[in-house]
């Protein structure tokens, strides 16, 4: 049996905040170019460290095992906050249903990701799990569904924005946002 990587904060993330991540590019089925070439994940995976853990998340991801592995992680560590995917994406349907179950059954923690994968049905997600819709300059704007966005780079909407100010522990907005609302992150 494999084991999981979720580690506790980043640089940015706040050492109370878990945080599981996967390889980018090959989870991420709705990158764009600009995403490919301004992606934030590869900062971290330019080191074999992070590289191999988010590898080997993605492989446990696939497996039958990952919800109840999840399931025991958080019953033993007990976060308030979890950023699911500082790198990677919902990159199936089966994977999303994954977290919308381990959410349901850990109604104790507050979830939160940012998702390109517009084309998948987030129609359970359960009140604890917040998505926002990541928009980047080349994102078709048609496609995106309605609901609290996070934008990058040099784009914004219409939507009350507030500015990304580079740390998560003092802040921790977006797991609270709501449709109508955005956040607005600077390009890393």
């Amino acid at each position: 049996m494999r084991r999981l990587h979720i580690a506790n904060g980043n640089r940015k993330l706040a050492k109370d905040i878990a945080v599981f991540s996967l390889p980018r590019g090959i989870t991420c089925p709705g990158k764009t170019e600009w995403c490919v070439r301004h992606c934030y994940a590869q900062k971290a995976e330019r080191y074999a460290g992070p590289a191999l853990a988010r590898a080997n998340n993605y492989a446990v991801s696939q497996s039958s095992e990952f919800g109840a592995l999840v399931d025991a992680w958080l019953l033993l560590e007990r976060p308030k906050l979890f950023r699911i995917h500082e790198g990677g994406d919902f990159y199936s349907q089966e994977y999303l249903d994954k977290w919308i179950g381990i959410a349901t059954r850990s109604p104790s923690t507050k979830f939160l990701a940012m998702s390109k994968s517009f084309g998948l049905d987030y129609s359970l997600v359960p009140s604890n799990m917040n998505i926002l819709w990541s928009v980047v300059p080349d994102t078709n704007c048609w496609t995106v569904p309605a609901g609290p966005r996070a934008y990058a780079g040099n784009c914004a909407g219409k939507e009350k924005t507030m500015e990304c100010r580079g740390k998560c522990g003092p802040c921790k907005a977006c797991w609270h946002l709501r449709d109508g609302m955005a956040v607005h992150f600077k390009q890393h």
